[in-house]
C-alpha cells in the first residue's frame, strides 16, 4: 500500500506499513498510541491511524 502525506520528506518509513501492520495483528494490540521520535511526513503513521490500527499519534 503507498501512504501519501501532504508532508513531503526523504527517507520516509511508509514503506513498511504492511510488516507494521501485520505485527499489529499478530500480536493483538488492538488499543494503543503510535510513537514515532522522528516523523518526517508521517506517511506511516497517518497511515496506521486511517486503516484505525492504532488510536492516536
Amino acid at each position: 500500500m503507498r501512504t501519501y502525506s501532504p508532508l513531503r520528506y526523504p527517507g520516509g518509513k511508509g514503506f513498511l506499513y504492511r510488516f507494521i501492520a501485520k505485527t499489529i495483528d499478530c500480536n493483538f494490540l488492538n488499543s494503543y498510541n503510535y510513537v514515532e521520535p522522528y516523523a518526517g511526513g508521517a506517511g506511516l503513521a497517518l497511515a496506521l491511524l486511517s486503516n484505525l490500527l492504532c488510536d492516536a499519534l
